[in-house]
């Protein structure tokens, strides 16, 4: 038994990792959207706040509920030898020492002149603008997966542009050494090689670092740390409309439809009830409550049952409800400049996102462009054969390579400024990928 306590230990350890699926390989946008599910971090903290807006609501709600009770108190006590007062109890029960007790209480607020609907509809105020944050937090998470998985499909993309220029440049210094050991080429013509591959010889293991990182990045993202995904099929992309919107239509959408500004004016709800609240916590509040009681001791003074209103009138509470008012006014004051400030950022980003989407639009025209002028001249440099041309062929190569990873640059950055915008717009439905035929 005592060597398999290493072999039980191992496998508890391990049980995290064998309860999650592996990722898919080869891995697809579509595959790591479906995978960004509720347990990164940052959601699991928006559900955790949303958890506990409605824990306050409901304790708000039941503040003001039925309420029962058992109170039992076991006592023992000294009877007095002394006086003959008539108490209406036996002999035995005036010199028992048992003097336990059991009451049942029933209780509950009757009306307290709007406090409590205040307070009600407060909170009811805040838990709404905690189920909006929570789907505001998804969505800017997928957003995140994606501009990961992109990072990723790029890093490859410059990988192999700096691998291709990196093996020309190694061709072309072992023909400067091949030279330079016949006298053909002198010292600063062959430093001068080996200094120009030794840069793409770093540029390529930057490169190669960047997989790494980016690889890693994303798999935090994923919720998947230390699985690094493999191979990355590139999306296929839905074309995006050839006309932008009109920037005030934007802004109207936004102002209306923003998730974070629908946040922001719950919770400024919530604080203005919570004013209304602060401002009724001296009215007086009217209570109902049943009782029934038993005694080991029996008096006449003690009653089995009672029924009673109570009404409690604050006369003077020492300056709290000052207190609480201010602080009602100034939280309403801190929310509503919050909006007033959120509204104006989203308007900016707007503008800033319009802007940049017309600029990566010229971008990715641009980098059309070069692709479609270096792949011609990627075939012509294939129909030469002769040495000066296979130098000729390797660098088309790599002159594609680099447009190739300049489109995909544009390309990507127009997605994920879209989506930014969708985010903002709080189009929560907004997907890159080209439906299905």
């Amino acid at each position: 038994m005592r060597g398999r306590w290493p072999t039980l230990l191992a496998l508890w350890l391990a049980l995290p990792a064998l309860r999650a699926e592996p990722l898919p390989q080869p891995l697809t946008l579509s595959g790591a959207l479906a995978l960004a599910a509720d347990t990164h971090p940052d959601i699991r903290a928006s559900l955790a706040a949303r958890d506990l807006a409605r824990a306050e609501r409901d304790a708000v709600t039941a503040s003001t509920a039925f309420e029962a009770r058992l109170l039992a108190d076991g006592r023992w006590v000294q009877p007095s030898t002394g006086g003959s007062g008539d108490l209406g109890g036996s002999g035995s029960e005036l010199t028992s020492r048992n003097d336990s007790r059991v009451h049942l209480i029933l209780s509950r607020q009757l009306y307290d002149f709007g406090r409590s609907a205040a307070e009600t509809a407060a909170a009811e105020a805040r838990s709404e603008a905690e189920d909006i944050r929570v789907e505001a937090a998804r969505s800017a998470h997928r957003l995140r997966v994606m501009r990961d998985f992109f990072d990723v499909l790029l890093a490859d993309l410059a990988f192999a542009e700096a691998d291709e220029a990196m093996a020309i440049e190694f061709v072309r210094l072992e023909r400067v050494e091949n030279r330079h050991q016949l006298g053909q080429a002198s010292d600063v013509a062959l430093a001068d090689q080996q200094f120009r591959y030794q840069r793409q010889r770093l540029r390529r293991y930057r490169a190669e670092a960047d997989q790494r990182t980016t690889r890693a990045r994303l798999a935090e993202t994923l919720d998947r740390p230390g699985e690094l995904p493999g191979d990355l099929v590139a999306p296929q992309l839905a074309e995006p409309p050839a006309e932008l919107p009109e920037l005030d239509v934007w802004i109207e959408r936004a102002l209306r439809d923003n998730p974070r500004l629908r946040a922001l004016r719950a919770e400024a709800e919530a604080a203005r009830e919570q004013l209304r609240a602060a401002r009724y916590a001296g009215r007086p509040v009217l209570r109902g409550e049943l009782r029934a009681s038993d005694w080991a001791r029996e008096f006449s003074t003690r009653e089995k049952y009672r029924a009673g209103l109570v009404l409690d009138m604050p006369l003077y509470t020492g300056g709290r409800t000052d207190a609480l008012r201010a602080r009602a006014r100034a939280k309403l004051d801190e929310v509503e400049a919050r909006l007033a400030a959120r509204e104006s950022e989203i308007r900016q980003a707007l503008r800033e996102a319009r802007e940049r989407l017309r600029v990566l639009r010229a971008q990715r025209d641009q980098a059309l462009s070069e692709l479609e002028l270096r792949d011609l001249r990627l075939d012509r440099a294939r129909t030469l054969y002769d040495m000066e041309a296979v130098a000729d062929l390797g660098n088309a190569m790599s002159d594609f390579s680099g447009a190739r990873l300049r489109e995909a640059q544009a390309r990507y950055q127009m997605v994920l400024t879209r989506g930014e915008v969708a985010l903002l717009l709080g189009d929560t439905g907004w997907t890159p990928l080209k439906p299905p035929p």
